[in-house]
């Protein structure tokens, strides 16, 4: 039994990537438990599942590279201990029924060519109360039919549903025959002040840069190094960048390789950069969050995370997918507006976790 302020509370267990050495992964499974934890009489923690399957990446041809990538790592599992309150031992399996709800969420748990059955928590008891908060399936609609036999025998027995993607809200409608709502990714529902206390406090540069934040080596890479140095001579600012292996004439006036660093680090830079050019979700909501301009590379894979993104905050212009004339390129990104939608839309989405969770207001 839990206690909080000396009241009898609801224990609720979220199931979601946090394990990912990925900044977006634990990010958003930090916010989410922060902000059921402010919920009345809400005690929220993070299941400590990782698929059998998955192994973490530290294999580099030179020593000092993996000798970082440890450094790396260490620095998440720092995060998720100390930051996030994770303790308990790591399971293959969800099974029983030891919370009062599991919330599956938020990332891209429900995409099955990614991801593992159990985020559809087959094996809990029957009577377990199963809701989700912002899942994302991360498949084309077309795609994600091959596998509807799976999503109506287990989705369907979730007490409450909600999407990160409008995209596939029919989909689960349609197929689980319950009400699905789309609501904002974990991280939007914190306000800047909430994540003060995880920047770094360090001044980490004395001078202005852009952040190239690019999450892998695709086929889009040089179209967006090419992108960020035309931004870099209109603007005269130094780049940072994460391309861990660059070589020396890849970026103009490059100002290093952040690729290694923490989490609170991966906040300072986007919060004090002159600009971000990224592929990234998360980048471009913290962004969004930071009040930095910002451009985004679109990439398929993520053309539905980002036209719902788009669509909610009327930031279509800032998505692109090629070179731009230097004499289009800007700051000109309309914050207030974007502030008053995400007001909006964040009451709208702690209002679906109230009413999940059965908070009485």
């Amino acid at each position: 039994m839990k206690y909080k302020d000396g009241n009898i509370v609801k224990k609720i267990g979220i199931l979601t990537f946090h394990y990912a050495d990925n900044y977006g992964a634990v990010l958003q499974a930090y916010a989410l438990r922060r902000v059921i934890n402010v919920l009345p009489d809400c005690v929220a923690e993070i299941i400590n599942f990782v698929p059998k399957e998955f192994t973490y990446s530290l294999y580099k041809n030179d020593i000092k590279s993996r000798q970082l990538l440890c450094g790396k790592r260490k620095k998440f599992e720092d995060f998720l201990q100390k930051t996030c309150g994770i303790s308990s031992p790591m399971i293959s399996k969800v099974e029983g029924n030891q919370y009062d709800y599991y919330c599956v969420g938020s990332d891209q748990v429900w995409n099955i060519m990614l991801g593992d059955v159990e985020f559809f928590l087959p094996h809990l008891d029957e009577n377990a109360i199963r809701i989700s908060y912002a899942a994302s399936i991360g498949m084309s609609s077309e795609k994600v039919y091959e596998y509807k036999d799976l999503f109506e025998k287990h989705v369907s027995k979730f007490k409450e549903i909600s999407l990160r993607e409008q995209a596939h809200v029919d989909f689960i409608q349609t197929v689980c025959h319950k009400e699905c709502q789309c609501v904002l990714d974990p991280t939007l529902l914190l306000k800047t002040e909430d994540y003060s206390a995880i920047i770094t406090e360090d001044h980490v540069k004395n001078k202005p840069f852009i952040l190239f934040f690019w999450l892998f080596h695709d086929d889009n890479l040089m179209k967006g190094i090419e992108f960020v140095n035309t931004l870099s001579r209109k603007y005269g600012l130094p780049i940072v960048h994460t391309v861990a292996d660059a070589k020396s004439y890849m970026f103009n006036m490059d100002y290093g390789n952040v690729f290694y660093e923490g989490v609170d680090y991966f906040l300072w830079y986007i919060k004090n950069a002159s600009f971000v050019v990224t592929n990234s979700y998360h980048a471009t909501l913290f962004s969004m969050q930071f009040k930095t301009p910002f451009y985004t590379f679109l990439v398929d894979k993520m053309s539905s995370r980002m036209n719902t993104l788009s669509k909610k905050f009327g930031i279509c212009d800032r998505m692109v997918n090629s070179y731009i004339n230097p004499g289009k390129l800007d700051d000109n990104i309309d914050f207030g507006y974007i502030e008053e939608r995400l007001i909006v839309e964040r009451d709208k989405s702690i209002d679906f976790l109230k009413a999940a969770l059965d908070v009485k207001i």
